[in-house]
Parts: structure tokens; C-alpha cells; sequence
């Protein structure tokens, strides 16, 4: 908990590399307790593989966070929508068509969750204008 608090706080601050080091320790930790990590955590060190140019190592993160938040339910489809837009953004700079279908897929999860904020984001910004 408090690594995953000083992680956040760390990519506030802009600091991506201490950022990562901190979710690091916060999934070692819940790992070590037999637990599963939020989604938000590998969403967030993601977000730090980012910001780092570290494309590959960002990937797993978010489809890690895709894939917590998916496996968990209804719960936290808000994460898995969230996530969805990462790996959107992700790839966008590398391969449009892949960014593409995970504008598609975002897009029919927050229709699914009925969020017309979320649908008019996405159908904004998505590559096929959907």
C-alpha cells in the first residue's frame, strides 16, 4: 500500500524512474502476501514505462491491468476501459492500426457500461471516428 502511495506520488513529482521502482515493490509485496495487485498498479507502472520510451515493458504493464481488471468482473470494468485507452495511447505512436482496435474496443465497453462521457471520448478520438 504505502509503496504503490509513494509511487503515485513519485509520478506526480515527474519522477518515472523511482515511480517504477515503487509499484516494483508494491507488486513483490502483495505477490508475497498470495495476493493479486489492483489493476491501478500495473496501470500506473505502465504509466512510468511510458513515460520512460520503455514501449515494451508499458505493454505488459497495461495488459497486465487489462487483464486484473477484465478477470475481476464487473467491478472493475472502469479499469479495463481505462487500460484499453492506455494501450490505445501506447500504440499510437508505433502502429495506428493496432491503436485502432483498442479504440474500437474501449469504445464498445463504455457503451456496454453505458457511460455517454466515456463513449463521446472515445468516439472523439478514436481513428475510425465511430
Amino acid at each position: 500500500m504505502y509503496a504503490s502511495q509513494a509511487g503515485q506520488q513519485a509520478l506526480r513529482m515527474h519522477a518515472p524512474r523511482a515511480a517504477s521502482e515503487h509499484f516494483d515493490r508494491a507488486i513483490a509485496a502483495a505477490e508475497k502476501l498470495g495476493q493479486s495487485p489492483h489493476p491501478a498498479v500495473f496501470r500506473d507502472r505502465g504509466q512510468a514505462h511510458h513515460s520512460l520510451g520503455e514501449f515494451d515493458l508499458a505493454r505488459t504493464d497495461y495488459d497486465a491491468a487489462l487483464a486484473a481488471a477484465t478477470a475481476s468482473g464487473d467491478q472493475n470494468l472502469v479499469w479495463a476501459w481505462e487500460n484499453l485507452i492506455d494501450l490505445n495511447i501506447l500504440w499510437s505512436a508505433r502502429d495506428y492500426a493496432v491503436a485502432g482496435e483498442y479504440a474500437e474496443r474501449s469504445l464498445i465497453l463504455a457503451r456496454e457500461l453505458k457511460d455517454t462521457r466515456r463513449v463521446a471520448r472515445i468516439s472523439i478520438g478514436s481513428p475510425t471516428g465511430t
